[in-house]
């Protein structure tokens, strides 16, 4: 009974990690795969990594267990600073076509992401350092007897996600599409759950784009998922984030895909988020970098 459970972007939350893993045990899963991210914005990376290990076994040598890195698993294991843009970003905010606001925004968000990733590569030992580079940058697969299975952290043109490669609408979908050729691929890295379904093929009649369409997973009730039906079509699909949510629903968010019943189950768990505000607070991260991170766990975007 091949029921895969699939999680991504923990990003340091314990809180939340337990509520998932607490949630998955009234499941019948065969194997967890984890779409990367475990580090950086939460308060606890040693205490998540150590968690999602536990919790997944040798994941070096299982077969009951996939996992992959994120890009910030991959820069603070390779001690790499996230990519310098606020020289630039007046540039960058013009071509977007944020507001003034907007741009003060997104400017407080890069500066509490660089903070973040400081921050952790501090609070973690060499060893653990040690596995977050050790992890496999992606892509890799599941031969189910079913259908093959990609998984990447980003985007299968490119997985890690080190380059801003974001699969966020769908003509990025339809662009993504022509990097793989498996029925399935499973990714991460936007927070946001949900699925980008190909046409048919009798349906596509040589058009370039608007090929695909977008479905997204939010939105409904603790503990009843919504599933999704694995027919012909070819699907790219996203759990959604285990500790940052950004699609307006703050709970956390995972997914299982069952081969034998051709369906992908959505759920959302509710967790502490007053918890995981607490021990951000009471780091010693800088108050005003906290206060982003914190608005992004509460507001769920």
């Amino acid at each position: 009974m091949p029921r895969y459970a699939l999680l991504a972007d923990i990003h340091g939350n314990l809180d939340a990690l337990e509520a998932v893993l607490s949630d998955l045990d009234n499941r019948q899963v065969s194997a967890k795969c984890f779409l990367g991210d475990i580090v950086v914005y939460g308060p606890e990376p040693s205490a998540c990594l150590a968690r999602l290990r536990e919790a997944l076994g040798d994941w070096v040598t299982s077969h009951m267990s996939t996992v992959i890195a994120g890009n910030n698993d991959y820069d603070v294991g390779l001690d790499i600073s996230p990519e310098d843009v606020v020289e630039d970003i007046a540039e960058m905010a013009r071509r977007r076509g944020l507001s003034e606001s907007e741009e003060k925004e997104w400017k407080a968000r890069i500066d509490a992401t660089r903070l973040s990733h400081e921050w952790t590569r501090n609070k973690l030992g060499p060893e653990e350092r040690d596995v977050l580079r050790a992890l496999n940058t992606g892509p890799q697969w599941i031969r189910d007897e079913e259908f093959d299975i990609l998984l990447v952290h980003a985007s299968p043109c490119e997985p890690i996600g080190t380059e801003g490669n974001y699969l966020r609408g769908t003509q990025d979908a339809e662009e993504a599409f022509l990097c793989f050729e498996e029925p399935i691929c499973l990714f991460a890295h936007t927070h946001h759950a949900g699925v980008f379904r190909a046409a048919a093929e009798e349906q596509i009649g040589g058009r370039l784009y608007d090929n695909c369409e977008y479905l997204p997973f939010r939105g409904f009730p603790d503990g009843k998922p919504r599933a999704l039906g694995i027919d012909e079509r070819r699907l790219l699909v996203n759990p959604g984030s285990v500790g940052q949510p950004r699609d307006r629903d703050n709970r956390a968010s995972y997914a299982i895909l069952d081969s034998d019943e051709a369906v992908i189950e959505f759920y959302r768990v509710q967790y502490d988020v007053d918890s995981a505000l607490r021990k951000l607070e009471e780091s010693d991260l800088e108050a005003k970098f906290t206060e982003v991170l914190a608005n992004r766990l509460k507001e769920g975007a």
